[in-house]
Order: structure tokens, then sequence, then C-alpha cells
């Protein structure tokens, strides 16, 4: 056999080599995303395991095992029906929640028992007091203020004088227009206005012209009589008919002309009471006001009270001014408009009490009732407007004043409540714990509703109504809550000794901790 072997030459020809291959862009950012989510999961499973072996503060010990161990035995001696725990070396008592409830020590609360109370539910608003009417007086007529009678603060009645303005403008201008209105009656011979139901043929005018058309009438009847007998000629007779016509135009132009001075006398009797009426115009007094009853208005006298003055003897006002001279307020009752939010609209009624206080008589309480609700609501803040009427007879409140409203909505005689403390908020939860008989813990999701304050060994102390599953009597715990879970054991925290006041502040502030 002959061997034959293959020499490889180590300087291969250019066109033999072949160029390397490139690596992939993408692939060193695949690289990273691997390792990131690999120790993102290592993460998580060192920490589910650091939660499961030490989330209740300590490793459980040997010792702590064999105690629950020797507990079950005793429980299972003495006829207990349980269910078998094998309690080894290392297990955690957290595997069984009944075991680990058992097995935590009871935890030190102070409790309160839940009291019946007479609580009544209130809408709070705030709001401003105006006057029943606000009116806002200006001059009728311009004019140099002569005089002014009142002034603020004073109490004026429907009819009463507020200011004069110089009438004198006014005084010529009625004379003026009496004048021309004489004179227009001097045309028809009256002293009087004529009424409605004048007769224009009684005006001396009126009366001539009819007389000579009826003899214009009565001598065309004679010569139409000659003229038939040929007596007279045509000439007379053409006459005497044109005559006719021309006295019958003429009456009833006279007619015309006595009914066109009939309408300027109407119009002169309108600028006379126009101008009597600048006159009166000249003297600023109270209105008169009208008073709802029942279903009728019905004119009225209240006292108003002068809140606002805004001008002085000798100046000058115009008519055209926009700010007004006085402004008048009806005390008695005022009223208080408060906004509320849409969702207590179903809640609120006419005819509702409600207590009002103000600032200037502190802890004083005023009395007033819904008079009117709105029916709309306001797009923008998605409220809607409440009228509240207060008596004020004695006129110590005063518009303007803030204040605080409380709208009477419900009442309950027989509400429980329970301590502010012992209310529980968590992630939009609302609960208390409430102790059984066997001095355990129960939870219990409760709905809050007003807050009251309540007298214990003299001191007030918050207490707020709940509704659940509570009934008056049943103690609920007050402090410690953030150590207990349902159906933990409990003890009654005891009072700190009575010692020196350095002695005692120590342990207060120990147990507080």
């Amino acid at each position: 056999m002959t061997a034959t072997a293959q020499i490889t030459d180590p300087n291969p020809p250019p066109a033999m080599i072949h160029p390397a291959t490139p690596a992939k862009p993408g692939s060193s950012l695949t690289r990273g995303i691997v390792i990131v989510i690999t120790l993102a999961v290592v993460s998580l499973v060192g920490y589910w395991f650091w939660r499961e072996k030490f989330s209740s503060g300590k490793t459980t010990t040997p010792r702590d095992s064999q105690s629950l161990l020797v507990t079950q035995e005793t429980r299972l001696s003495e006829g207990e029906s349980t269910h078998s725990v094998a309690a080894s070396p290392g297990s955690n008592p957290q595997d069984s929640p009944d075991l680990a409830a058992k097995a935590k020590p009871a935890v030190i609360v102070t409790t309160s028992p839940a009291l019946v109370a007479n609580v009544q539910r209130m809408l709070k608003a705030v709001g401003t007091l105006e006057g029943f009417e606000e009116i806002s007086l200006s001059p009728q007529v311009g004019g140099r203020i002569l005089a002014i009678h009142k002034e603020v603060g004073d109490l004026v009645a429907p009819g009463d004088l507020l200011m004069e303005i110089d009438p004198q403008d006014a005084l010529l201008t009625v004379k003026e227009c009496q004048s021309a209105l004489d004179l227009e009656l001097s045309k028809l011979g009256l002293k009087e206005p004529p009424g409605q139901n004048f007769n224009v043929e009684a005006v001396p005018a009126v009366q001539k012209a009819m007389l000579l058309e009826l003899n214009s009438l009565r001598t065309l009847e004679r010569v139409r009589q000659l003229a038939s007998q040929k007596v007279t000629t045509q000439d007379d007779l053409e006459r005497a008919e044109t005559n006719y016509e021309v006295a019958k135009v003429e009456a009833r132009q006279q007619r015309l002309l006595a009914g066109e001075t009939i309408a300027a006398i109407r119009q002169k009797i309108a600028l006379l009471k126009t101008a009597e009426k600048r006159l009166q115009d000249t003297r600023v007094v109270v209105p008169t006001l009208t008073c709802l009853e029942g279903d009728v208005k019905v004119p009225c006298s209240p006292q108003l009270t002068v809140a606002e003055r805004h001008a002085s003897e000798g100046e000058n006002v115009v008519v055209t001014q926009i700010s007004p001279v006085f402004l008048l307020v009806i005390e008695h009752p005022l009223k208080l408009k408060v906004s509320l939010p849409e969702r207590v609209m179903g809640q609120v009624k006419t005819g509702q009490k409600v207590r009002v206080t103000i600032e200037a008589y502190p802890g004083e309480i005023f009395t007033g009732e819904v008079k009117r609700v709105n029916p709309t609501i306001q797009r923008s803040s998605r409220t809607f407007e409440v009228e509240v009427a207060i008596p004020n007879e004695d006129r110590r409140l005063k518009s303007g004043s803030f204040a605080v409203a409380q709208i009477l909505t419900d009442h309950r005689p027989t509400a429980v409540v329970v301590p502010e403390s012992a209310i529980v908020r968590f992630a939009g939860v609302v609960k208390l714990f409430k102790v059984t008989p066997q001095k355990t813990v129960r939870e219990v999701l409760v709905i809050l509703g007003e807050r009251i304050e309540q007298q214990v060994d003299g001191k007030s102390v918050p207490y707020v109504e709940v509704t659940g599953d509570l009934q008056p009597g049943e103690t609920v715990v007050t402090s410690g809550q953030s150590q207990l879970v349902d159906g933990i054991a409990i003890t009654l925290r005891e009072p700190a000794p009575n010692t020196t006041s350095e002695a005692t502040a120590a342990p207060a502030k120990g147990a507080h901790q």
C-alpha cells in the first residue's frame, strides 16, 4: 500500500480567505435584558423567602417549636378537638392562622363603652347676611340738594322725606305748562279742560258756522221757489247754491278746528302733569312697599334702615348717575344665602330649622328657617342656593355680617356613638374593634355620622355617630388598634401609679410609645 500525505499550504491565496461574520447589533442588548430579568426574579424569590421567615419579627427557635408541641399535646389530652400540627424545629407558627393568633401575646389596649346620644344631623354652610329687601334710591330729577333729612342708621317708613332738591326750575316749568293750557282753553271759551265725551258743537265757533250753514240753506230754498216761478234769474240761483256749499264746508272746518284744539288741550294737560311730577320728584321719599299675604300682595309699612348715603347738601345731582343716593334695608327679618353641594339636595326642604352663629356674638345661637331652595344647580360649581330667613326684631344682627349656618335635616334621639379615637381608617375602609366576652376583639365595619361632644369625667370628649354591627353598651377599643387583628386577645391597660410628677411622666411616655 502506498500512503498519501496531503500538505496544506500555510499561506493560502487571498481568494481562499473568508472574512469573519460580523456580530448582530441586537445581541448585546438581548443579553442585557436577560440579565436584568434574571436579577429581578432572584430578588423577588429572595424577598418572598425573607418575608416567610422574618415577617413575624423574629425566627422560630427550636425551643419555641417544642413549647408549641407541648401545648398542643396538653390540649389533645384534655379532649379538645384540634387539627394535628407538626411542630418540628424550624417551623413557623404563621403557617396556621389560628395557631399564630393564639401564640401571640395579649395586646394591651384601652376601651370605652358605646353610648346612646341625641344626635341631630346638620349641614354646615357659610354665607353673608343680607337685608330681606334692599332698596336703592336715586333722584328722578337733577339739581342742587337743598336738604338731607335722614342719616345712616335712621329708621324710616314709607312716605318719610329723605332729601329735597331745589324745586325752582320745576316750578317754572309747571307755570309754563299751565299758561299754555289756559291759552288752549280760551280758544274754545272754556274754563276747565273738557271731558272725554265733550261735544264740539258746543264750541261757539262751531255754533256760528252751523248757523251760517242753516241760513244759506234757507236762502237757497227761497231762491229755488222763485226760480220755479220764473221770478229770479239763473245767476241768483247758482249764487245761493254756492253760498250754501261754502257755509257747509265752513261748518265742517270749524268742527275740525275745535277737535284739534281739544287735542292740544289734552296734550297740555299731559305736559302739566309731567311738570308737576318733576316738581314732586324734587322731594325724595321712601317708596310704598307691598307684602305677600298668602297669594296676594297688599301694601305694607315695614320699617327700613338707612344703610348708605352718597350725597351731601349743596351737591349737584344728575339723573344719569349710576350710584344711588340712598340704600334702604329691611332688617327684620334678615336673609342668609348659602351654597350647598348637589349631593345633599334631597336632604334640604323648606321649613327646616337653621342655627346661625356670627363672630359678633360668640357662643350665642340665632334661629332661622329655610324659606327657599333653588331648584337649579350651578354647572360651574355643582352647588345650589338656599335662602334662610332669620328674625331680627331687636336688630342686633346687621346686614353684611359673616355667618355660619347649620341646617337641621334629621333628628335621631337613640343614635349609637363611640369615642372618635376608636375609629380606624385605612385604605378607604372605616372600622373599629369590638371587645367580645372572651377578651378578644372583632373587627366591625362602620359608617360615620355626626360628630358631637360628650362630657366624660368633667372633660369634653369628641364622639362620633356610627352605624354598623354595634349595640349600645358594647365595648370598643380606643387605643392600641395598630397591633390588633381580628380574634386576637387583649388586656386592659392599668392606670399609671399616682406618685411624684417625674415618676408618673416617665411610665406614661413609655406606655404611649
